[in-house]
């Protein structure tokens, strides 16, 4: 089973009936990192490297769209959603004083680790949240 179809399953035991699902393995982590680095291309192929540094763009993980790069608001089945802007590789771009600051292609393995950690930890919290109270 890959991520996003456990992805499903965590999101609807945890609103449903309040099951505890595992955490995300290593084997899932790195399959949402090879998904986020796809999506990551994508939108820089689309839409320039400047777009990123825009403010309001998330990261999403949900259980029903996958991975996405948006700006929409916070949908009840995401299990993780982090804020572009708190990567640490674009806030250190965000804090140059140049004009000419923008988001290269060879950037982009370092910003889906980067976001594959913070979502990890969010997907993680969510599904520590959901378990069971330990006697």
């Amino acid at each position: 089973m890959g991520l996003l179809d456990r992805a499903k399953t965590l999101a609807t035991n945890v609103a449903h009936s309040g099951v505890f699902s595992p955490l995300i393995t290593l084997d899932e982590r790195s399959e949402l990192e090879a998904l986020l680095e796809k999506q990551l291309m994508v939108f820089y192929s689309e839409h320039g490297g400047r777009k990123l540094l825009e403010p309001g763009w998330f990261i999403v993980v949900s259980a029903a769209r996958g991975t996405e790069i948006t700006r929409s608001e916070a949908a009840a089945d995401e299990l993780g959603r982090i804020p572009v802007s708190d990567l640490l590789s674009i806030r250190s771009l965000l804090a140059s004083d140049s004009p000419q600051v923008v988001v290269t292609r060879n950037m982009i393995p370092n910003l889906a680790t980067e976001s594959t950690k913070a979502l990890s930890l969010q997907i993680n919290a969510l599904a520590a949240r959901a378990a069971p109270p330990q006697p």
